[in-house]
Order: C-alpha cells, then sequence, then structure tokens
C-alpha cells in the first residue's frame, strides 16, 4: 500500500490518478519550490519529504495557479482603492527623468507637440476616439469638418505576421486616456503598427517578424523607443498615473526610490538587454541576443527586413503553418491560460478553445463515419479519422519489414519494434517497454483496477484485448466492434458479427464532403 500511495496518488487530492498526469515534487526541485511558496502564500503547508505520496496531479495545479492569482488580483484591487481614497497624487512631489535621459532617437520637438496639442473628440460606432492634431490646423478642422475615416483596431493582441504593403497609418487614440495601471496601456509596434496588450507579447512579435526587440512607438505622439526603461518614463509623462507603478505587475508605490528596488525582483540574473529587458543566464547568450535584435536606430522610422520563415527564433522550433506558429509564440509571452473549464479544470488561451473542449465532456456524438460507423462529438475529430484513417494512402514504408502506414508518427511508433531501445520505464519494478501504450497497460497490474468485467463470468480483466481473448475462447463471444479487412476498416453488426459493407455511392459522398473546402479562409489542403 505504500508504494501506491507513492506513486499513484495525488497528494493534494488524495485521489488515485494515472502517471501521465502526476508530477513528482522531489525529483522536480525547481516546480516543487514555486509549488511551495504559492501554497505557503495561501496558507497551506504541505511537506513532500515524508512517506505520504510526492506526485501533485496537473489538476491541483492548474487550481493552484488560479487560486494564487485570484489572490494577487484582490490585492492590487485594494492597493487602487487605497489610491482613490487618499488622494496620493495631490500631494505627490515626483522626480521625472529629463528629456535628456529619453533616447536619441526620440525627438524634443514632437514631445512639444503633444503637450501643446488639442484632440478632436468623435463618436465612431459607440466608441469614443481622440485623435492628435496639432495646433497650426485647429483652425481648418474646425471651420471645415473632415470625412470620417475607419478606427484603427487597438485592441487585438494577436501575434501573427503583420503586412505591409499598404503605407502605415497614424493610430487613432481610444478616450479612456486615465488609464488606472500598465494592464490597461497598448504597446504599438514601431515596424507595422500592430497594437499589443502586454510588451511580452511585442517584444515576441517584433523577435518573430521584424527581428529587432525594441520596436516601441507612443501611441501618445508616436515617438520612437529604443531603451525599455527610458521608454516607460516617456509614457509616464503622458500617463502620470503610471509613474509610481512596475510596468511589469502594476504594483503601486510610494517613492521612486522604493520603485526602482521593486523592479530589481524581476530580473534574476546581471545578464539584462536594456532595450527590451529580457534577462539571460551567460554573457554569451546575452550578446548573441543583443547583435541579432538590438536595433540601435536613430530615427523615427525603422527599416527591418519582415521575417517569413516558420521556424521561431526563440527556441528554433519549426511550425507547419503561420498558424501553427502564431498559436507557439504566445508561449513565450506572459499571456495566461485564463479560459478554465469549469469541469475539468484544463485551461486554453483562447475562448473557442474552451468552446471545443467542452464538448468532450457531453455524451452526444452526432458526428459519424459512414465507413467503420465510429462516432465523435465534433466535426475535426470526424474529419482527422476519416482522412488518416481510410483516405490517406500508406506512403510511409518501414525499411526493416516493409510495412506501410498512412502517418509518418505510426511509421515511428512501428521503428520501436526493430529497436533493442525501451525508453519507457515502470515506476513500480523498473520493467522497461519499447511502447508508452505497453507501459500504461502494465501499469494497470501493480493498481490492480480491472476494468473490463465478463458478462457470462464473474472474472475481470485489466486490458480490452485480454478480455476479448477471453470471450472469444471461453464463452464463444467477439465484443469488437469494428474488423480491419485488407481493403478498410469496416463495422460490424452487434447480433451477427458479420462485416457491415457500406454503400458505395455513400462512401463517396462522405469522402467529397470531407475533402471538400469550407468555403471560408484557405482552402483545405488535398490528401
Amino acid at each position: 500500500m505504500e508504494t501506491i500511495l507513492s506513486d499513484s496518488y495525488c497528494r493534494l487530492c488524495a485521489d488515485l490518478k494515472p502517471v501521465s498526469v502526476l508530477t513528482n515534487m522531489v525529483m522536480n526541485t525547481e516546480i516543487c519550490r514555486e509549488f511551495t511558496n504559492k501554497l505557503t502564500r495561501l496558507d497551506l503547508q504541505v511537506n513532500f519529504n515524508t512517506k505520504l505520496p510526492k506526485t501533485v496531479c496537473s489538476e491541483c495545479i492548474n487550481s493552484l495557479e488560479r487560486a494564487y492569482d485570484f489572490v494577487k488580483s484582490v490585492e492590487l484591487a485594494q492597493e487602487a482603492f487605497k489610491d482613490y481614497d487618499s488622494s496620493v497624487f495631490d500631494d505627490m512631489k515626483v522626480e521625472v527623468p529629463d528629456d535628456d535621459s529619453m533616447d536619441k532617437g526620440i525627438n524634443d520637438e514632437s514631445s512639444f507637440k503633444a503637450e501643446n496639442s488639442i484632440f478632436d473628440e468623435s463618436v465612431i460606432g459607440q466608441e469614443l476616439l481622440v485623435e492628435y492634431v496639432p495646433k497650426n490646423k485647429a483652425k481648418k478642422i474646425n471651420s471645415k469638418p473632415k470625412p470620417q475615416k475607419r478606427a484603427v483596431e487597438s485592441n487585438s493582441t494577436t501575434l501573427s505576421e503583420p503586412t505591409t504593403s499598404k503605407p502605415r497609418k497614424r493610430p487613432k487614440i481610444s478616450a479612456n486616456v486615465e488609464l488606472d495601471t500598465w494592464q490597461d496601456c497598448n504597446w504599438l509596434c514601431a515596424v507595422c503598427d500592430k497594437c499589443f496588450s502586454s510588451p511580452s507579447e511585442l517584444r515576441v512579435h517584433s523577435m518573430q517578424f521584424h527581428y529587432t526587440c525594441n520596436a516601441y512607438r507612443c501611441f501618445d505622439c508616436r515617438e520612437r523607443g529604443l531603451h525599455m526603461d527610458n521608454f516607460v518614463t516617456h509614457i509616464s509623462r503622458h500617463r502620470p498615473v503610471l509613474t509610481l507603478m512596475c510596468y511589469k505587475c502594476s504594483q503601486k508605490f510610494d517613492t521612486v526610490k522604493e520603485l526602482k528596488a521593486h523592479k530589481e525582483t524581476h530580473f534574476d540574473t546581471e545578464y539584462i538587454c536594456h532595450g527590451c529587458n529580457l534577462t539571460f543566464p551567460n554573457k554569451e547568450e546575452l550578446d548573441d541576443h543583443m547583435n541579432r535584435f538590438y536595433k540601435n536606430v536613430k530615427t523615427n522610422s525603422l527599416e527591418v527586413t519582415e521575417n517569413t520563415s516558420l521556424t521561431c527564433v526563440i527556441c528554433e522550433k519549426t511550425s507547419k503553418s503561420k498558424l501553427t506558429l502564431v498559436q507557439h509564440l504566445i508561449l513565450h509571452t506572459d499571456r495566461k491560460r485564463t479560459h478554465v473549464c469549469d469541469i475539468c479544470g484544463k485551461s486554453f488561451y483562447h475562448k473557442n478553445d474552451l468552446i471545443e473542449h467542452r464538448k468532450l465532456h457531453d455524451d452526444a456524438r452526432p458526428y459519424k463515419c459512414e465507413i467503420c460507423q465510429y462516432t465523435f462529438k465534433t466535426e475535426p475529430n470526424l474529419r482527422k479519422h476519416a482522412i488518416t484513417i481510410h483516405f490517406r494512402p500508406k506512403q510511409f514504408a518501414c525499411k526493416d519489414c516493409g510495412k506501410c502506414f498512412r502517418l509518418g508518427k505510426e511509421l515511428v511508433v512501428h521503428s520501436a519494434v526493430h529497436s533493442d531501445v525501451k525508453p519507457y520505464k515502470c515506476t513500480f519494478c523498473e520493467k522497461g517497454f519499447r511502447l508508452r501504450h505497453s507501459l500504461q497497460k502494465h501499469i494497470a497490474i501493480h493498481t490492480g483496477i480491472k476494468p473490463y468485467a465478463c458478462g457470462h463470468c464473474p472474472l475481470t480483466f485489466n486490458n480490452w484485448s485480454n478480455f476479448n481473448k477471453h470471450s472469444k475462447d471461453v464463452h464463444g463471444v467477439d465484443n469488437a466492434k469494428r474488423k480491419r479487412t485488407p481493403n478498410d476498416l469496416y463495422a460490424v453488426d452487434p447480433e451477427t458479427k458479420k462485416i457491415i459493407y457500406p454503400d458505395e455511392e455513400k462512401v463517396n459522398e462522405f469522402k467529397n464532403q470531407i475533402l471538400a473546402d469550407t468555403g471560408k479562409g484557405r482552402p483545405r489542403k488535398k490528401w
């Protein structure tokens, strides 16, 4: 019982979980340290150096993350209410750096224009927009109204590839000029004028598509920034409420000295890029980053060749398409998985992904394959099944035995049969296996779980193959619902146990429907 407790149970929820979703806190010291600190922040104490289970399931880890983020957000909210209550800005004396501390690429004359300007307000689609207008053009605007132009969308945070075929337009500034925190601030790309909700998203976007880490442009006066700290100071001149607030966590302070001391806590090493404030473990990696991405331009324009490669410039992972690359780049930002499933606790970056995931918890399976009669909960799963199981040719052949497969990953899994390497080790008895699913079947022997019960006798089995073999040999009953033939995989009649061959006309119609274009967005790839 001690071995089972130490390897199969979650220490927090005390539930028996599969090994694949458990994290050993003793073997992962960094994860354990961060995990214990967050538990302590919630007044919980868990000691993993005992004979009790040392593993924690992924559901409990996600739940702790959400609880910790909630506590932090409540603290920030209370600090904000204190500031409103105590008129801190009326008597505050702040040392604002001189204009000379700004980057050389920032023009003092343009800053003067931003401070001595008027704003033209107009209502477009229930949203109030404010556009910067110089004083020398104010009379013309008041005498003759300008035609209304489409507002530039400023809330897009998608890390997509910019389109620079058309000349850049000056973005219009939102009427919410009195920002409460840095989290409400928009960050503008100096190359393509794309807008992002955090500096990390802007940094990852500009590094991937423009090969620069410091593509900052001020929303209010269109000035170009080179160094993150100086650019943050510049924004604070337009937004005084942000002056004594950390731009990373929006924590508020009373003096500039306290703010500077707090900023040091966000840097874990001394090797910092002064262009984007990204830290590195050693000087070699910092120098490589500076040589590749730091652009010390001295003009307000930035001419950089765009990167059209599908390889991530940060971790060098190659994606199959631009869409998957954009989704991968989110991992290098500070964005969190805020859309959480209330059933299993799994979290997602996008709301649409959560909606698709929720379908997996429903019992309805409305999508049916016309060839093998297998049903699915979502249309993408049906499409993937039909293409990979029925319609794609077997173009991947094993060089050792000549067996062919439809998918390359199937060939990779099969290749393990011809190898003596056994990378999958049992945590109970240290026995090795070539395939992952073989290990999962073996673990059921140690846990004692036997989910397959024979309907004709009291025997139970820990895997389906042994259960079906027993049914056929002892009771003469075949429980298989599908049979694979040299031609294809077909359904089996549950009563007669004969193969059900589908109508050829229906199969052709089903195939055309699966392989047809959807009519929206890019056409689907023809297999």
